[in-house]
């Protein structure tokens, strides 16, 4: 009989010595989540031959204040995902879709031809610096631009920024 007892006697021993790590365990420190996903509520006809930014109009979620008027500013330096799905009105033409980084270079760019399906998902990643801009640019090549919008389906036509590392 002593044996059970001395037994259970050590198994409770061990199990306050477990409890005792967890009574000085502390979490690590919450990352603060940065990003945005803004959306287009209407549709866009334009004429313009060039390329053209995307105004995305309204928001689902934005964290840290960082989309305004189609363009997203990175709040701290780091990695960023970024994820656009534009909606074309019509398929027909060839479709053009960028994302802008400081309105100066083009790092991801996608070409859609005769589209069958009524629009294009382009992602990508970037190293940002706090400061540091994305535009979303489709440029339609031989005709007017015409994008479609929904006020109801904020994953319609959208573009979206977060924070990955």
């Amino acid at each position: 009989m002593n044996t059970i007892f001395e037994e259970i006697s050590r198994s409770i021993k061990e199990l306050s010595k477990r409890i005792a790590k967890f009574e000085t365990w502390e979490p690590a420190q919450a990352v603060a989540h940065h990003g945005a996903h803004a959306y287009l509520t209407s549709n866009v006809n334009s004429s313009i031959g060039a390329w053209y930014t995307v105004p995305f109009d309204a928001e689902l979620w934005d964290t840290s204040s960082i989309h305004a008027a189609g363009v997203f500013t990175a709040p701290v330096d780091g990695r960023y995902l970024c994820t656009t799905h534009i909606r074309f009105t019509t398929y027909a033409g060839t479709w053009n879709l960028r994302f802008l980084p400081n309105a100066s270079s083009v790092d991801a760019m996608l070409r859609v031809i005769d589209a069958n399906y009524n629009g294009a998902l382009l992602t990508g990643t970037y190293n940002l610096s706090a400061g540091d801009t994305i535009q979303t640019q489709v440029y339609r090549t031989g005709s007017a631009l015409a994008l479609t919008g929904s006020a109801y389906y904020p994953y319609y036509c959208f573009t979206q920024m977060e924070l990955i590392s």
